[in-house]
């Protein structure tokens, strides 16, 4: 008995490839014939089960099937969508005729202050791809915004796996991308793919990490908070060694035990009875918990009597977690 096919008002198909971004035959070290592969089989593949794995999910969510039909679909659309946008990173980034010059300057600037030199980025990159094993599928150059630099990452379960991170630049490691090219020799197809890099492309891409103040010279310094790193570098250092309180609530104290070593306890309630002590030519950091409204309280009275006065960010948590000195009381 035919079994009738369920309608569902999803647009199908509903995805479709972008245009391929070259003339195949003007890369060079590639065959047009690889090149076209990829984008056809390799690419092309992926957008159709995307629109495949959505239709699915269409019918299932109409039918009310959430737990039966949806879920296993879910998990596979995350990877397909994950490999699609990487597949056209790695076609964006190839240009013809060898390849465009690095002209971007806060690029150039990047990648010599995260790798020493361009030439030692491309260094790294190839070497990181030629030692993964065959179950790594991207190497990607990527900017990471949690640590504010440029960083070379690699991909063995198929997602991007780069948490906070904007990829910039993309080479598929998996055999089916070069073996009719390239055969086993994966280091020798890295390299050739960087000897055709897109730069303009390259450099686009950064320039967006730039104008969404991701990048730390679009942020500006807070000057009534202090970093557990700028706060460790001055008592290190000593010439620039402030004064530092704790301002924690009785309650705070009594269950967190743990100090900065060699600091004083004063009471956040009466800042008017002791800030007299205080000497005005010396910066002064004061801090709580977590770095939250109390010490920022505290140290904006202190700014109000013509103290310089921060709070710490993080709190005196914060500073332990570093595992930086500390006392108990």
């Amino acid at each position: 008995m035919a079994q009738t096919r369920r309608t569902t008002s999803y647009s199908f198909p509903k995805h479709y490839v972008r245009p391929i971004p070259f003339k195949a035959h003007k890369i060079d070290g590639f065959t047009p014939e690889s090149l076209e592969h990829y984008y056809e089989n390799e690419y092309g593949s992926s957008v159709r089960v995307l629109n495949s794995i959505e239709y699915g999910i269409a019918l299932a969510r109409e039918s009310g099937v959430l737990l039966s039909d949806e879920v296993p679909l879910l998990a596979r659309h995350a990877k397909i969508v994950d490999r699609i946008y990487m597949q056209e990173l790695y076609l964006a980034g190839l240009a013809e005729d060898g390849g465009t010059n690095l002209e971007d300057l806060a690029l150039e600037r990047a990648l010599v202050e995260n790798f020493g030199s361009t030439s030692n980025w491309k260094d790294e990159f190839v070497a990181i791809a030629a030692a993964q094993s065959s179950t790594a599928e991207w190497i990607v150059l990527a900017w990471c915004e949690r640590f504010e630099r440029l960083q070379n990452v690699v991909s063995e379960d198929g997602y991007q796996a780069l948490c906070g991170s904007v990829p910039l630049l993309a080479v598929d490691l998996r055999t089916r991308a070069y073996a009719s090219e390239f055969g086993d020799d994966r280091q020798v197809y890295v390299e050739t793919y960087l000897q055709n890099i897109h730069w303009g492309h390259v450099a686009a891409g950064f320039g967006r990490v730039l104008q969404s103040g991701s990048h730390k010279q679009c942020e500006p310094n807070d000057v009534t908070q202090i970093t557990v790193a700028e706060l460790n570098a001055r008592i290190t250092d000593g010439t620039e060694a402030p004064i530092i309180l704790d301002i924690r609530h009785d309650d705070d104290r009594d269950r967190y035990t743990s100090r900065i070593a060699g600091t004083e306890w004063r009471d956040s309630f009466k800042v008017a009875e002791w800030v007299g002590e205080l000497p005005k030519d010396k910066p002064v950091v004061v801090y709580c918990m977590y770095g939250f409204w109390v010490s920022q309280k505290v140290a904006e009275e202190l700014r109000a009597e013509g103290i310089d006065a921060r709070s710490l960010e993080g709190g005196v948590t914060a500073w332990r977690a570093m595992g930086l000195p500390s006392t108990e009381y």
